[in-house]
């Protein structure tokens, strides 16, 4: 993901979800730095979907993955997911793990079919509604 993907960026994320993330805290993780490596998928020239991970030491943390409605259930984020857990692996990481709403089925159908068990759950983790995390880790094989 660069800075020009963005605009793009940022209408996928509102187009998406209730409480979005602003367009400066996405502008943030481009420019974050190597720790974080947000990446973008795409179909012919145009972002569909993208995730955004941290890389410290030996653990990868997901903190956001989007795909625009009109592209859902085509694969885009299990190929997200997949381009980052390989990434992971390749830099000696030993466990992915990632937060997801325990009201957001669909993602958490994803994540159990990629791998990702329950490890806890995050009480009033989303200071916009309150509601908890469920803590999800998958441990990357060599």
């Amino acid at each position: 993901m660069t800075a020009a993907d963005l605009p793009r960026v940022v209408e996928i994320e509102r187009k998406s979800k209730a409480h979005p993330w602003s367009e400066a805290m996405l502008r943030a993780e481009v420019e974050a730095g190597p720790v974080s490596r947000p990446k973008v998928a795409v179909i012919g020239e145009q972002v569909v979907g993208f995730i955004m991970a941290w890389f410290v030491a030996d653990e990868v943390h997901i903190i956001n993955l989007v795909v625009h409605p009109e592209f859902q259930r085509q694969g885009m984020a299990t190929r997200l997911l997949e381009q980052v857990c390989d990434e992971a692996r390749e830099q000696g990481a030993e466990k992915v793990f990632l937060e997801v709403r325990e009201s957001n089925q669909p993602a958490i159908s994803l994540y159990k079919k990629f791998g990702f068990r329950e490890a806890g759950i995050r009480p009033q983790y989303y200071q916009d509604t309150g509601e908890d995390a469920l803590l999800m880790i998958k441990k990357l094989g060599r």
